[in-house]
């Protein structure tokens, strides 16, 4: 397992780094934002005291719904304190190592263009012209919160960074077992990393070769009917 110290975390180099990507583009012109920027320097302090002395609480933050791809999905939006330390944890745990190499969507380099590319790849190497297209219904908030902390804990150690990891996971309607945020930035990453097990298996247990994974939509490129017909109900 790898060391995450929670000085790491709440370093105020990383830190101000999170407060910079409050910053970036329309996210500057947020009401809450204009708010912390005046103090910031001295709210970056306090925030940093809480974290390391493990009194730091999350914002269960507030809800909407926005149309976007086609559908509707009720988004989160949390405060900026909460944003600074989505940003620490995701920069310290770097969840996105243990990523399968055919995982894609929102990691560096490995967009939908990526995955597209990989995709047409597959079909021209192999020759391969059946496949089977599948996605998790309603993904985000069907997450289960133990299941997911507990993979964490089967990859990290560092008490105090996994107490603020869980945390920040059981503050999404805690009074639920299942679902995660959507939108919160840890999301993007703990999509990705909560279905490697799935990965693994589709590659080592089902013997696929050709597989490529957008978040939670993945294609599987099989030789003839009768393999699809047998890896269907494995999967």
């Amino acid at each position: 397992r790898e060391i995450v110290d929670i000085r790491d975390v709440a370093s105020f180099k990383i830190l101000w780094k999170g407060w910079q990507n409050c910053l970036k583009g329309k996210k500057s012109e947020r009401r809450d934002v204009q708010e912390y920027y005046p103090n910031a320097k001295e709210n970056i302090l306090e925030l940093q005291r809480q974290l390391l002395n493990g009194t730091w609480e999350p914002d269960t933050g507030r809800q909407f719904w926005l149309f976007t791809e086609g559908k509707w999905r009720l988004i989160t939006t949390v405060g900026v304190n909460d944003r600074i330390v989505h940003y620490a944890l995701i920069n310290t745990f770097k969840i996105e190592r243990r990523f399968v190499r055919r995982t894609y969507g929102s990691i560096k380099k490995r967009g939908t263009l990526a995955a597209s590319k990989q995709l047409r790849r597959d079909i021209k190497e192999s020759g391969y012209d059946i496949c089977i297209k599948l996605d998790a219904k309603k993904y985000y908030p069907n997450i289960n919160k133990e299941i997911l902390i507990g993979m964490l804990r089967k990859r990290y150690k560092g008490e105090a960074a996994l107490s603020l990891f869980e945390k920040v996971i059981r503050s999404y309607n805690p009074e639920e077992l299942i679902g995660v945020s959507i939108g919160a930035l840890t999301s993007q990453d703990i999509g990705n990393f909560y279905l490697t097990i799935f990965d693994y298996f589709v590659m080592q247990e089902c013997g696929v070769k050709r597989y490529v994974r957008y978040v939670e939509d993945m294609v599987i490129l099989v030789r003839r009917k009768r393999e699809a017909k047998r890896t269907i109900p494995m999967l």
